[in-house]
């Protein structure tokens, strides 16, 4: 429930149960989730962890559920998840921490209300490209309401996606200069920028103190999402330049 935007929480508060069954976030968040989990349970069927299909079902759409929703639990042990569980089913579950849950929630990650739009934008854009020069489409999606999709709304949404698949990468770099694997260095890096407290075992008290101190900078920028960081220390620099004087005292 807490990976669901808030305003949608009240407008089923308030009777209106169109909104939420309309909205992009929610038609998103349910596609993506029946394409995880669908995939994690198959490669968890090749690694063979578990002999009952009831307990695989159940801890892999337990995991999945962890993983989206910033929860952080986890059933599979940081030993089985090493050794035992395939690279893909890794990258299945860096996928799923990477999206998060929707926007105004308690989740992290880039939110599956910008990969909703993104992916409306490519829809539209292949559309465009198919139809006559003649031919003009108004493009909209439903977030509690119909909304124009614009150009800026589409380019603000491509920075946020940006940043992140930046410092996911710069995270990894650094993990694995330290000498650890690149899949667990990359599930580890995404699990602190998105906030998500999943561990592949890096996270440790042995392990290097400036990489606890660069995961400490990704949950905190992470958090507060890195648009608001950059337009945080944008104001702080410019307060401490002196202002210019319009006019010079006669």
């Amino acid at each position: 429930m807490g990976s669901i935007n808030f305003t949608l929480h009240s407008e089923i508060w308030k009777g209106r149960l169109e909104h939420f069954f309309r909205d992009i976030e929610i038609r998103t968040l349910a596609i993506w989730l029946s394409v995880i989990v669908a995939a994690f349970v198959a490669t968890l069927c090749t690694a063979n962890i578990y002999d009952s299909l009831p307990v695989l079902l159940r801890r892999a759409v337990f995991t999945v559920i962890a993983a989206f929703s910033s929860t952080g639990f986890q059933t599979i042990s940081v030993n089985q998840m090493t050794t035992v569980v395939s690279s893909g089913a890794l990258l299945i579950i860096v996928f799923c921490m990477a999206v998060g849950g929707s926007a105004g929630s308690t989740t992290g990650g880039i939110k599956v209300l910008r990969i909703g739009i993104l992916v409306k934008e490519l829809v539209a854009y292949i559309k465009d490209l198919l139809a006559p020069a003649s031919a003009r489409q108004v493009v909209t999606y439903y977030h509690v309401g119909r909304r124009p999709l614009n150009s800026d709304l589409v380019r603000a949404n491509l920075a946020v996606f940006m940043l992140y698949g930046v410092m996911f990468l710069i995270t990894t770099i650094a993990t694995v200069m330290y000498g650890y694997d690149a899949a667990p260095a990359l599930f580890e890096s995404v699990s602190m920028v998105s906030n998500i407290g999943m561990s592949s075992g890096i996270i440790q008290p042995g392990m290097p103190d400036m990489l606890k101190l660069l995961y400490i900078f990704d949950m905190w920028a992470g958090r507060l999402e890195f648009i608001t960081l950059i337009a945080l220390i944008v104001s702080i620099v410019a307060s401490f330049r002196p202002r210019r004087r319009l006019r010079r005292a006669r």
